[in-house]
């Protein structure tokens, strides 16, 4: 008779195992599509980041709790990070989320749907398709967590002192009629403004941001996109309440009476003959 050795008990088990592994893994192949399995048991952006920039934890009807932590640059997510002690379809929906938004600006990663998750996995069984809400819902909360802290942020630095009319460290945004740029003219309807023109005034460096804001035909708050872009004030023809009540709670200073070129609206804010937005001199009429 053969002596069984620990050596051996242990191959058995290794066997044994591995055939069960096999036996699960088939099984599976008769519920998940290859997608699903490959971005279950191989995920991609699992962990969490130093400092995120944005977080959140949320858990859904069925128990399963997932962590998603993202970090912004520029208004533009460059990583994105996710754990969850769910069950294999979180996992493979955690990751696809992820990979989705990596790259993406925080009004682009607004857009990305549950669906979309789905679309990249092939479907889930009608048992698990909460999973891709959960992984959803996640990345909301923490693009809102975001929003949030860059919110105080802005506060926080108005509360400092922005010095008006060309004062150091602040950034003017008037909404462009055209391309953009100084010599562009000013837009009379910030909402539906083709482009917003950025200008540094320490460094008079001119940034051209497209207008991807709802009202111009895209989606997301287009004082969000503002705010993304850097701006401490915001010159314009005039503006609805809405609007610069939204501005207010982001911390940026809003300007009426602008006309002309952008260049000619900057001197004219510099000289003191623009008038900072009120409930008096706000626009009834639109609602920019």
């Amino acid at each position: 008779m053969e002596k069984i050795t620990g050596k051996n008990k242990t191959s058995d088990f290794d066997e044994l195992t591995k055939k069960i592994e096999e036996e699960i893994l088939e099984e599976e192949r008769g519920i998940y599509t290859e997608k699903t399995l490959e971005a279950a048991y191989n995920p991609k952006n699992v962990g969490e980041l130093e400092a995120p920039s944005g977080a959140a934890r949320v858990t859904g009807p069925c128990g399963d709790t997932l962590q998603m932590h993202i970090k912004v640059e520029e208004n533009k997510i460059v990583d994105c990070k996710y754990i969850t002690d769910g069950c294999g379809a979180s996992m493979a929906c955690g990751s696809v989320v992820t990979e989705l938004v990596k790259g993406k600006t925080i009004e682009e990663a607004l857009t990305v749907k549950d669906k979309d998750v789905l679309s990249v996995l092939g479907g889930l069984p009608e048992e698990n398709i909460h999973c891709s809400v959960l992984a959803m819902d996640t990345l909301k909360a923490a693009l809102e967590d975001y929003k949030s802290k860059n919110k105080n942020k802005n506060k926080s630095r108005n509360k400092k002192g922005i010095k008006k009319r060309g004062g150091e460290h602040m950034k003017l945004c008037i909404p462009s009629l055209g391309n953009g740029g100084l010599d562009d003219l000013v837009s009379e309807h910030f909402g539906r403004a083709p482009t917003f023109t950025v200008v540094d005034m320490v460094s008079n460096k001119v940034e051209i941001v497209q207008n991807t804001g709802e009202h111009f035909g895209g989606v997301g708050n287009t004082p969000d996109l503002v705010a993304g872009a850097g701006a401490e004030i915001m010159l314009c023809s005039g503006l609805g309440p809405r609007a610069i009540s939204a501005f207010e709670q982001l911390g940026i200073e809003v300007y009426v009476g602008a006309s002309g070129t952008v260049s000619e609206a900057i001197s004219a804010f510099q000289a003191g003959r623009l008038n900072e937005a009120s409930d008096a001199n706000a626009c009834k009429m639109h609602r920019h």
